[in-house]
């Protein structure tokens, strides 16, 4: 939201310099009276400080766009140290004969839409409206999980299909898995990219996502979540059919 902000306000900014009117002009061999000078003299001089502010103005602009692009940069950083770590635990648990106390898999059902306007169309009920953000995926209730024990290790899978309708057209699909409502993050995220010929409706895209999580004990809630973009082409299916779409909760145990 932060970032936002500072390209609105930037995008508001002159980009152009302002243009100098003098008031007076002369002739050659003709005297000049000082006060249409002096005024002449005026009008640039306002035109140039008013540049000048706006320079400033647009530095400022510019800075606070570092500044934040740069926080972005940190936190990325950060989310991919955070996972790296996460997966060399999981490594290491898998080296040493990490048991697996428990795995469930469960599955959506049936065929879905997103339209171009970002809302799913799901079949004998009415169009929910996503707003191009994560919604849980339809057929596929978000599953509520006990850890018994603080820093419990947990593997999150999530596969299905999705494809376009429409020829010489192109969509993004968002898929994600949320953990107790949040937005999904780096690493527990993809975005299908799907490209169809002028001959036949052939683009289509399988999502696999494997996330490892570290969680504390209590109850939460996994859900895999799905969005479009909000320029897309083509209206969405995604084929959850016949066990096509899943999704895999594993418990670790210690070794």
């Amino acid at each position: 939201m932060r970032l936002a902000a500072v390209l609105l306000a930037l995008w508001a900014l002159p980009l152009q310099a302002s243009e100098v009117t003098v008031p007076n002009t002369f002739q050659a061999g003709t005297p000049a009276v000082a006060d249409e000078v002096n005024a002449n003299f005026s009008a640039v001089e306002t035109a140039v400080n008013g540049n000048a502010a706006d320079i400033g103005n647009l530095q400022t602009a510019v800075a606070s766009l570092q500044a934040v692009v740069a926080q972005h940069g940190t936190d990325i950083g950060q989310l991919q140290s955070d996972l790296a770590a996460a997966n060399s635990a999981i490594q290491q648990l898998i080296a040493a004969g990490s048991p697996v106390l428990e795995s469930q898999s469960y599955y959506a059902d049936g065929l879905f839409f997103l339209d171009s306007s970002g809302n799913f169309i799901i079949a004998n009920e009415s169009v929910n409206p996503t707003g191009f953000a994560y919604y849980p995926l339809p057929g596929l209730d978000p599953v509520t999980i006990n850890i018994p024990d603080d820093g419990t290790t947990v593997l999150l899978q999530t596969q299905g299909e999705a494809y376009i309708t429409s020829f010489s057209a192109w969509s993004q699909l968002f898929v994600g898995l949320s953990i107790d409502g949040a937005v999904p993050t780096l690493g527990a995220e993809v975005i299908l990219r799907m490209v169809s010929d002028d001959t036949k409706s052939s683009g289509g895209a399988h999502w696999d996502i494997l996330y490892p999580v570290v969680l504390d004990s209590g109850d939460h809630t996994i859900s895999v979540e799905v969005h479009t973009a909000s320029t897309i082409e083509s209206s969405i299916t995604i084929d959850a059919q016949e066990g096509r779409a899943k999704l895999v909760v594993t418990r670790l145990g210690n070794p």
